[in-house]
């Protein structure tokens, strides 16, 4: 059958994933979040007479990069600054997913506390834990801007390096790249600069051993 990947971070959503999902993707704010979702989910899975080991959960991240730390920097300071520049497109997408219409809000005060959603939960609660009693222009314009599950900030080595660590600390699976802004360059750092540097640390395999997708999922 098809590989059944979802996006389910509520709690019918995390019960959903454990019955059938084979690979999940998940914005979780910082490694205790990342570690919770994971052993929820895998609770949901042995329950349901799953082995956890059958779903790879991928968590979210944008990693900026630069050849020396304080270049990477500069980098992350012109996508803030492009993320408070493109605030009615970003709230768009954000009522896209959680089916709120942002237009009826003055975007210069908080979110009303009796707002709610059919559609992506989990994101509307990490908008509201993120807000802290900013308005809502503020809180969108570092809602998933940058550092997503994780802050990745640095060299291509040095990112490499957290990447691993938080993945030792989470307990796996992976990871999703979630770039807005994908152009030539930040495919180049990518490719020709993460991906070396997360390899040479066996962190991301250098050949697909399967002809199918989901041995190759299950195989890392």
């Amino acid at each position: 059958q098809p590989v059944i990947a979802q996006a389910g971070g509520s709690p019918r959503g995390r019960q959903f994933a454990g019955a059938h999902a084979d690979t999940i993707v998940v914005n979780a704010k910082g490694i205790d979040a990342m570690r919770e979702y994971r052993d929820d989910v895998h609770k949901h899975m042995v329950a349901g007479g799953r082995n956890p080991a059958d779903c790879k959960i991928l968590y979210l991240i944008n990693p900026v990069l630069g050849e020396t730390k304080e270049e990477a920097e500069a980098q992350r300071a012109k996508r803030d600054a492009l993320a408070l520049a493109t605030i009615d497109q970003r709230l768009a997408q954000f009522g896209k997913v959680t089916n709120i219409d942002f237009a009826q809000f003055d975007l210069d005060k908080p979110l009303p506390d009796d707002v709610t959603t059919n559609g992506h939960q989990l994101n509307l609660e990490q908008f509201r834990k993120m807000a802290q009693g900013r308005s809502i222009r503020e809180t969108m314009a570092r809602f998933n801007s940058v550092d997503l599950s994780i802050d990745l900030c640095g060299t291509p080595d040095a990112v490499a390096a957290r990447m691993g660590e938080v993945m030792e600390e989470v307990g796996g699976d992976g990871y999703l790249f979630s770039m807005p802004n994908v152009n030539r360059r930040t495919l180049a750092e990518i490719e020709d600069g993460l991906i070396p540097a997360l390899q040479a640390r066996g962190l991301v395999r250098k050949a697909y051993e399967h002809e199918q997708f989901r041995d190759n999922l299950l195989a890392f």
